[in-house]
């Protein structure tokens, strides 16, 4: 199971990704999404993406709720490649 991250609205509208009733890719800069959050991502989010430089997030309009994206594949500061995302969860 990937771990998720929710962008609200505006977020989605300002990056150009659709909020609901569609599949989407976004590759974004970890610390740009943290810093797009109007209020702040609370702390969830910002341990959770704080550690990567670059993320790629995926939208199944089957499988998640409007807004939310599985993270799919991450590139560590000072990487060259993409790796696939495998959650710390236990």
């Amino acid at each position: 199971m990937n771990d998720k991250v929710y962008l609200d609205y505006e977020q989605c509208e300002f990056f150009k990704v659709a909020y609901r009733h569609a599949n989407a890719t976004l590759v974004i800069n970890a610390q740009t999404l943290l810093n797009s959050k109007t209020n702040g991502y609370d702390d969830y989010h910002s341990n959770l993406l704080t550690p990567f430089q670059d993320v790629i997030l995926e939208r199944n309009d089957e499988t998640n709720s409007p807004g939310w994206f599985n993270i799919t594949r991450v590139l560590y500061p000072n990487g060259t490649t993409f790796v696939e995302y495998i959650s710390q969860k236990t």
